[in-house]
């Protein structure tokens, strides 16, 4: 049942594309709706804030960080270039989010949750933020700039920090489940790809779409363990892989399929697909 609340509660909570910078312009004066999806690779800060209406807030806000965005966004350009190394795990946080850049247009959000954000301090002078991060994550669809509203669901990351300041492990929520994929592009659609050969770029610079399927296909879904949990008004379905390394990295993983009965109508059924890298 352990394993159940945890799922539950992560429930609640391809060629690479060159990484671009969004104008200085659309960051501070835009007024369009600022959402990431199908917008080249790189970072967008205050982009995934669901509340934000308010541009002269935001725009204030931009300012405010902007030292911290522009730091951000010169560590995708190095990375890019080759002027920096690229990495995550090991790394600073803004090191790791450059990194996963490369691959996705980071959304990143407004206020206090911000990867840019200010520490908060409590009364006695203890940081009560900055151990953990989250932001999204969209991969460009194959035809975005004929289609740049189209739906696109995210990748949800958590940046685990540790004590030295230094990123301690990610989870990935994946957008689809990749242990139901068959085919390559089965497994293209689930941005796993993307979300691997960031994270181990150090190690595995070279890692190809079909690396990343085959090591699904045939170490991760053979390691799995199913079981089943029961949840308030349904049951839940569970497969979880403890641990196994791939280009130099820790991989865990789970899935999770939860059906609840709320009335006559039929069950109501959602999913959480997670991969934890340390």
């Amino acid at each position: 049942m352990r394993k159940v609340a945890c799922l539950l509660a992560a429930l609640c909570g391809g060629c690479a594309v060159q990484a671009v910078s969004p104008p200085r312009s659309n960051i501070l004066y835009s007024t369009e709706v600022l959402w990431p999806a199908n917008k080249p690779p790189g970072y967008y800060p205050g982009y995934a804030d669901p509340g934000l209406t308010n541009i002269a807030d935001y725009k204030a806000w931009a300012v405010q960080n902007e030292p911290r965005i522009d730091e951000i966004q010169g560590r995708i350009g190095a990375i890019r270039e080759g002027r920096t190394a690229p990495g995550c795990i090991g790394e600073d946080r803004y090191t790791c989010v450059a990194t996963l850049a490369q691959k996705f247009a980071i959304a990143d959000y407004s206020g206090k949750q911000s990867l840019v954000a200010e520490p908060q301090y409590d009364v006695n002078g203890k940081p009560v933020t900055g151990s953990e991060f989250e932001f999204e994550g969209y991969v460009p669809g194959p035809d975005a700039a004929k289609h740049p509203d189209a739906m696109s669901w995210p990748t949800k990351f958590v940046l685990k920090i540790g004590r030295n300041a230094r990123v301690s492990a990610v989870n990935v929520g994946l957008p689809l489940d990749p242990t139901g994929a068959r085919t390559q592009a089965e497994y293209d659609d689930t941005d796993a790809y993307e979300a691997v050969s960031a994270l181990t770029v150090k190690d595995c610079p070279t890692l190809s779409r079909e690396d990343v399927a085959k090591w699904i296909e045939n170490t991760v879904k053979p390691k799995l363990k199913s079981s089943r949990g029961r949840v308030r008004r349904g049951t839940a379905e569970i497969e979880t892989m403890k641990k196994t390394a791939f280009c130099g990295r820790t991989f865990r993983f789970s899935s999770a399929w939860v059906s609840r009965t709320y009335n006559q109508h039929g069950p109501d059924i959602s999913g959480a697909w997670v991969l934890v890298v340390e």
